[in-house]
């Protein structure tokens, strides 16, 4: 039989149960979806949201909306099929693959300041003590690095310059060596996400990617620009970060991304 859960497979229903029974706590709820319209403009040239209001024709006030959108362009979990091995092959040698609904228990690393030169194993490991974070096989791990924070505080002028005049763009992000391949790969994580455009640090350090690693090798889905403002206030307020998180991707027959819903 395909595998086409990678390393979501470790969601089992006893992993579920007990995150369900121990996260859920405060009854606070954060939405981790950014605005589908942001950032704008797009990172990478993506085409972004494009909404178009829709009246029906008849005596009755009834309207609908049509929305297109690059999948990439916003919050959005990337599926095995977005990015492949340098081989050619994507995650277990096929090149199809799509995400399922999935829940579990979530942790979230937040950073002030991060590395000019990405985020580093180490500061993951000093992070994770500072908030008495601890890992366990099967955890989605959630990284605020600062980006959304950055953008929705930046004048458009610095929104242009950082995402369209430099080229390549800055982008903050986990550091491409082998000590992070191997911290990641250490701690099984079932997702990784972060507020980022990119998760990893572009432009990047090596001639490889994390992503290659992750989605190709492991089957780790990868969240980009979610907000996780919300939740790291309420993660701080509550003295915990840990927590009960649900995400329910388009289902979408050979689906490449997904907003995370």
């Amino acid at each position: 039989k395909v595998d086409e859960l990678g390393a979501l497979n470790l969601l089992t229903e006893r992993r579920i149960l007990k995150a369900s029974r121990t996260e859920i706590q405060a009854g606070k709820v954060c939405s981790l979806n950014w605005a589908m319209h942001k950032p704008a403009p797009t990172p990478f040239g993506r085409k972004g949201l494009k909404h178009k209001i829709k009246r029906w024709p008849g005596p009755k006030p009834i309207i609908d909306d049509e929305i297109a959108s690059n999948t990439q362009s916003s919050s959005q979990w990337d599926g095995f099929r977005h990015f492949g091995h340098p081989s050619g092959l994507f995650y277990n040698r096929l090149p199809e693959s799509e995400i399922v609904d999935s829940q579990g228990n979530g942790l979230s690393l937040s950073f002030d300041k991060p590395q000019r030169n990405g985020i580093h194993a180490e500061a993951l490991e000093a992070c994770a003590r500072a908030q008495n974070v601890e890992f366990e096989m099967g955890d989605i791990l959630f990284i605020r690095m600062g980006y959304v924070d950055w953008y929705e505080n930046a004048s458009e002028k610095e929104r242009v310059d950082v995402l369209l005049r430099t080229y390549p763009a800055k982008l903050v992000g986990i550091r491409q060596d082998l000590a992070e391949v191997e911290w990641f790969w250490n701690h099984h994580f079932a997702a990784v996400a972060a507020d980022s455009p990119s998760f990893e640090v572009h432009p990047r350090m090596q001639e490889w990617d994390l992503h290659e690693y992750l989605l190709s090798l492991w089957g780790t889905p990868i969240g980009e620009l979610f907000d996780l403002e919300d939740l790291a206030k309420t993660c701080k307020t509550l003295g915990r970060y840990s927590f009960f998180v649900t995400s329910s991707p388009l289902h979408v027959i050979n689906g490449i991304a997904s907003p995370p819903k």
